[in-house]
């Protein structure tokens, strides 16, 4: 059964930290020192900004502020929601899906909580809402035995959905994105891409075996990026409609990537920051972390945002929020 709860207003002192560096400059901590180590960073340009990881024994960890550099990060209470969470989306400033461990989906409509059911157990690693009726998550099987899932939701009720490509077993999905409706890829382990035209599915191959991690584009600027990697970084451009390698050499596997107009990031495993300049995909040499980077957002100040952690331990600790 669903339970709800109100969410707070205040923050917690462990949680709460100066925004940082604005925009322009290199990447600096925003924040560091969290019990546990953060996934995702996203927000709406109409919404607060939201980070979100795992569960440090209070309840998976959930951040909040305002956009640009200035403000504090606040902690909202999750107890009531244990488990890690893995991604954050929402299709208006209203609403915000929280996916995570064991099927979680947790919903936030007028600043209350409610864990909604799903037909999984499986980790659901993303989510992407075309709009307030076509919500997407995915996820799969942490030990790669079990088959992944897709699932989806129309603002009210969970369900599988229908006609996915065979694909091999113990296949995860870990993240899907697109421009409606009717344009969704699911990207995930082998190389996997998989396209929703608003009919049918079908698969893409963009040559490689490699795991695909993350995947974000701007359709005002026709373009969209995929990356991952399992043992060097992968870094794929959609431009045109033509899907390309433009991975650079000798990087780190890749968790993060965020688009928005001619700004690209994307951020991997012991600090790796990547730009994209005219020229392609240029590794940042000033990191300021060695921690393992997982997500990365640009608000709509053109303030960048970056989190992550010790996500090889278990649960993922030493959580660190970068701003540029």
């Amino acid at each position: 059964m669903a339970c709800g709860t109100s969410e707070p207003s205040g923050a917690t002192a462990d949680a709460s930290a100066d925004g940082g560096a604005g925009a322009g400059g290199g990447w600096q901590v925003a924040l560091e020192g969290l019990d546990a180590g953060l996934f995702a960073v996203w927000g709406r340009d109409d919404g607060p900004l939201w980070a979100v990881g795992a569960d440090d024994g209070k309840g998976p960890l959930l951040l909040t502020k305002g956009h640009g550099a200035a403000g504090t990060w606040d902690r909202v209470d999750m107890a009531g929601f244990p488990g890690d969470l893995w991604w954050a989306c929402g299709p208006d400033a209203d609403t915000l899906y929280l996916v995570g461990a064991g099927g979680r989906v947790v919903r936030r409509k007028a600043g209350v909580f409610t864990a909604m059911p799903t037909p999984t157990q499986r980790v659901l690693y993303g989510c992407w809402a075309a709009d307030a009726s076509h919500i997407w998550a995915v996820g799969g099987d942490p030990k790669g035995v079990e088959d992944g899932v897709v699932l989806l939701s129309d603002g009210a009720t969970w369900t599988v959905a229908a006609g996915l490509p065979a694909v091999p077993k113990g296949t995860s999905f870990f993240k899907a994105w697109g421009t409606g409706p009717s344009d969704v890829r699911v990207i995930g382990t082998g190389g996997l891409v998989l396209h929703w035209d608003g009919q049918s599915w079908t698969r893409e191959d963009l040559g490689t075996t490699q795991r695909l991690i993350t995947l974000h584009g701007d359709p005002a600027a026709d373009l969209q990026v995929i990356v991952g990697g399992t043992g060097n970084g992968a870094v794929f451009e959609r431009i045109a409609g033509v899907w390309k390698e433009r991975s650079p050499e000798a990087i780190q596997a890749l968790n993060g990537v965020y688009v928005r107009g001619d700004k690209a990031y994307a951020v991997g495993f012991r600090g790796t920051l990547l730009d994209r300049e005219a020229t392609g995909w240029e590794l940042r040499d000033e990191t300021p972390t060695q921690l393992d980077l997982h997500g990365v957002f640009v608000d709509k100040t053109g303030v960048a945002w970056a989190v992550g952690g010790n996500l090889f331990s278990h649960p993922a600790s030493d959580g660190i929020i970068l701003t540029r």
